[in-house]
């Protein structure tokens, strides 16, 4: 069948990427992106291409001005391969593309097809046909299938000519210099695709910066907090904290009361438009020291970071000691009016207070010595203070506003 058209401190940290998969509009791809240039040769079935990035996989498939259409039936078709852009190994990339699609008698297509997007290194060549369509090769070793959308996921059910935006991401597992497309189906009815507007976006590397602050809790406990500082566009989705290798709390920020232990703290921000999601872990102990095993199955297995904390005890000079906080706020709780002292011999040179969730709510100067009055008509809550002095380095603590 053919054709139509158409804390105190931070420390040594683990890190982890996910990537999304949903369908969003092209616009909310991030990064650097490149408008694919997809006039492929002159109109045709199966013609000659004119384009060096392109060359048919199998079959012979339709190309025109600016797009090229694809059928598939009972494991045979038609596939084109784009070599005009290279992946880069661990980084995340973000595509978009405009899709007609159909089935060729308006039936519904097999619960198996779908569109296929393969990432691999060399064009893939099967048989190259003058017309008609020819098997579906095999996917390459090596390569990454980045894209397999069920028929059935596409506007009207893929059945009747409807035309949408279709946007996923992936991260490269390799380094790969081309992408095949294709539809696949096992059986009739014959399913049609028309791509056109390919749009590839290498998304900004996503950052997790925050702190963790230990605070004193009564004679046996402390508390843990974390101050997060988003980059723009992402915003605090969850943090979780681990005792002993168990997860003892998931959700929003919290003053966290935390018996001796050993810790992870995990802090994950969202983008606020694809969804992406981003991962840092700190690992620490308070109090005694103790042999656990942990096990986190969300972070890669090569992620640097801290491992179990050894078996017994340590020797007593390098046992953790009582944190002394040089910034000091007072009162504290406050009903907003409080004093930011540093030690003596330092000078404040900034002040930013951040709520909760990490957003900065308001941002002061000093006034060349070690003490900030501060005023705040804020909601009730717990709040974190951040101060850069003069020599560069920075102290962190928090305040409750009653």
């Amino acid at each position: 069948m053919k054709k139509r058209s158409l804390l105190l401190s931070v420390l040594t940290f683990c890190i982890m990427h996910l990537a999304s998969a949903q369908v969003i509009s092209p616009q909310q791809c991030q990064g650097i992106c490149s408008q694919i240039d997809m006039n492929i040769g002159p109109p045709s079935n199966g013609g000659p291409i004119t384009n060096p990035n392109w060359s048919y996989s199998h079959g012979s498939p339709s190309i025109g001005p600016g797009w090229f259409w694809l059928w598939s039936y009972n494991n045979e078709g038609e596939g084109i391969n784009f070599s005009g852009y290279n992946f880069v190994a661990g980084r995340q990339y973000c595509i978009s593309y405009l899709a007609t699609t159909s089935t060729h008698d308006g039936s519904p297509a097999n619960a198996s097809a779908a569109f296929n997007i393969v990432a691999s290194n060399g064009p893939v060549v099967g048989i190259i046909t003058g017309g008609g369509g020819a098997p579906i090769p095999g996917i390459p070793g090596g390569a990454q299938v980045v894209h397999n959308k069920p028929w059935s996921t596409f506007s009207g059910g893929g059945q009747i000519g409807n035309t949408e935006w279709v946007t996923f991401t992936f991260t490269a597992t390799s380094n790969f210099n081309n992408l095949w497309f294709f539809p696949s189906s096992p059986t009739l009815p014959q399913v049609e695709i028309q791509v056109s507007q390919l749009i590839i976006c290498e998304i900004n590397p996503c950052e997790v910066n925050f702190s963790v602050q230990i605070g004193q809790f009564g004679a046996t406990q402390s508390t843990i907090d974390v101050v997060a500082w988003p980059n723009p566009g992402y915003y605090f989705c969850n943090m979780e904290i681990y005792r002993e290798g168990t997860l003892v709390y998931s959700g929003s920020p919290v003053s966290y009361i935390a018996p001796p232990g050993n810790y992870r703290v995990c802090v994950t921000f969202c983008n606020e438009q694809t969804g992406q999601r981003c991962r840092k872990c700190f690992d620490f102990c308070i109090g005694k020291w103790t042999s656990f095993t942990t096990s986190d199955p969300v972070e890669y297995p090569d992620s640097p970071k801290s491992g179990p904390i050894g078996a017994g005890d340590i020797p007593e000079s390098t046992k953790e000691k009582p944190v002394l906080n040089e910034l000091r706020i007072a009162p504290n709780p406050s009903n907003g009016e409080f004093r930011v002292c540093a030690a003596e011999n330092s000078i404040i040179s900034t002040l930013e207070i951040y709520n909760a969730g990490g957003v900065l709510v308001k941002t002061m100067k000093g006034s060349n010595s070690n003490t900030v009055q501060v005023s705040m008509d804020y909601a009730p809550g717990i709040y974190f203070v951040k101060a850069r002095l003069q020599d560069g380095k920075e102290m962190n603590s928090k305040i409750v506003l009653e």
